[in-house]
């Protein structure tokens, strides 16, 4: 008895601390010009998983470009049927598909997408660190942003722009403006090799490199 009291007890802890993944928004879903934050919208293309067991976790760091430093804390977006502590997200489209559009709801800024995690449960992981160079961009206030795609080969940015109105014409609360993000250059930064995988120094107050759109250094 008192074992499976012991079991219930865990069960419920652990429970409260996993949260569902991804969902579609509700149709009632209002944004317009909200003066404080915008809607980041990128490629789940390789991100949902169709196992309980595997997750794809996608690293955003607010940024600096004045001060050429990572501010803030780093928005972790999780795609999987159950994951832990990250950033509630969202899919415009069919949530249980491959090949969709993923948004999260941030603070107008400027940001880098700084690196990604594909956890296979009882597989390992594999990190990939974006230090070698990731591009910065600007979410602005009011706005549902379309994150130029990281999988160009697939699908024009037009076509998913198309794709995107198509889906926000859905929600008649949502009246913000819809737009393709324009990048502001392109970011390094140090990141050290470790004996597993590879440890990326994104963190608050961590110094990057700017360069502009044919690789110099921004001074």
């Amino acid at each position: 008895m008192f074992t499976r009291v012991v079991f219930v007890l865990i069960l419920f802890i652990v429970s409260g601390c996993i949260t569902t993944g991804p969902a579609s928004l509700d149709k009632s879903y209002s944004f317009d010009s909200d003066p404080e934050k915008g809607f980041l919208v990128f490629d789940s293309r390789r991100a949902l998983a169709s196992e309980y067991g595997r997750s794809f976790y996608t690293y955003i760091q607010p940024v600096n470009i004045a001060d050429r430093k990572f501010t803030g804390r780093t928005i972790s977006v999780a795609s999987c049927k159950i994951c832990m502590n990250f950033d509630k997200s969202y899919y415009f489209g069919d949530p249980t598909s491959n090949n969709e559009l993923q948004a999260i709801l941030i603070p107008a800024g400027h940001y880098a997408i700084t690196g990604t995690l594909h956890h296979a449960h009882g597989f390992g992981k594999t990190y990939t660190c974006y230090n070698k160079g990731t591009r910065v961009f600007e979410v602005k206030a009011g706005t549902i942003g379309l994150y130029p795609s990281r999988f160009p080969q697939f699908q024009s940015d037009s076509d998913r722009l198309i794709k995107l109105k198509g889906y926000i014409a859905e929600y008649p609360e949502i009246t913000g403006k819809v737009e393709i993000i324009k990048t502001a250059g392109k970011i390094t930064f140090e990141g050290s090799e470790k004996f597993i995988g590879e440890d990326c120094a994104y963190s608050a107050g961590n110094w990057f490199v700017l360069h502009d759109d044919k690789g110099a250094i921004v001074f």
